[in-house]
């Protein structure tokens, strides 16, 4: 039963996770009127001169938030789901 539980723990997780990451990129990935690119958020370049313009621009600063929106949307489906669990027995 323990395995059932846990799955779907993982599973809410997942999925909440996945919606917090789009709400946060909705919410901070604007760039002068537009959007910025999902792959600089997501995958950001490794060479020198990426990390410096990613710096001047604010692109570590956007892909934290987005990222950090992501990590609280995980947590908070876990917590639910867990909360629900327990809440039923």
């Amino acid at each position: 039963m323990l395995g059932a539980d846990m799955k779907t723990i993982v599973t809410t997780a997942l999925a909440v996770g996945i919606l917090g990451l789009v709400a946060g990129y909705l919410i901070f990935a604007r760039d002068g009127g537009g959007y910025m690119n999902p792959i600089q958020v997501f995958f950001p370049g490794s060479d020198l001169l990426s990390q410096i313009g990613d710096t001047l621009s604010g692109g570590e600063r956007i892909r934290r938030n987005v990222l950090l929106s992501g990590a609280v949307g995980a947590v908070v489906g876990a917590a639910f789901r867990f909360g629900q669990g327990y809440r039923g027995r």
